[in-house]
């Protein structure tokens, strides 16, 4: 079986989601531990418990948005409101999950900290998706170039120039209407090889 390309990059984003998730997992309980005084026992389970969530939550959110995506374009005001709530559904639903079988559903109530689980991940999904939303609008890597000053400072790249005609494209534009034409486009780029 071949591996492409597109799949390679996929595979190296998941790994990168994985990774950052583990470690903001790992921020987040040595932070509860601090602001708790939690003793060393407890601090390596939190820190088990948040690397284990760290890892499933993402494979969870990356799953939930291969599927997202694939379902077609979305209004922003979902990705601004329905998904970052669906997501942290499955973050929260995760972490119980993963907390009542490190330690016990019994401990859940008390020592689990759901509400700031809640927020802290509604915050973070708002803001992420807030942010990959932009970067689509704008292009990839536009957002980072600016956030770094890329364009404060120009140099010379060398880049490649596609210009993609559809056959028959003015006809079929003609006989389906504007507004249909759109979602056709939409759909062809959408199915196109090397879209990430």
């Amino acid at each position: 079986m071949d591996i492409t390309n597109f799949t390679v990059t996929k595979l190296k984003e998941l790994i990168t989601v994985a990774v950052t998730s583990m470690v903001l997992g790992l921020v987040f309980a040595f932070v509860m531990c601090i602001s708790n005084d939690a003793d060393l026992d407890e601090y390596l389970s939190y820190m088990l418990l948040c690397g284990l969530s760290g890892f499933f939550i993402s494979l969870g959110v990356v799953l939930f948005d291969t599927l997202y995506i694939k379902a077609g374009p979305h209004a922003l005001i979902k990705s601004f409101t329905l998904i970052p709530a669906l997501q942290t559904l499955i973050i929260v639903g995760m972490y119980s999950g993963i907390y009542s079988m490190v330690f016990g559903i019994e401990t859940f109530k008390d020592h689990a900290y759901p509400i700031p689980t809640l927020i802290f991940s509604l915050v973070m999904t708002s803001g992420l998706n807030f942010l990959s939303d932009l970067e689509r609008l704008l292009g990839k890597n536009v957002l980072r170039g600016l956030f770094f000053g890329k364009y404060k400072r120009p140099r010379e790249e060398n880049r490649f120039v596609m210009f993609l005609d559809i056959s028959g494209s003015t006809s079929i534009a003609e006989r389906i209407g504007d507004v249909r034409f759109h979602a056709f486009l939409n759909d062809f780029f959408a199915i196109s090889p090397g879209r990430s």
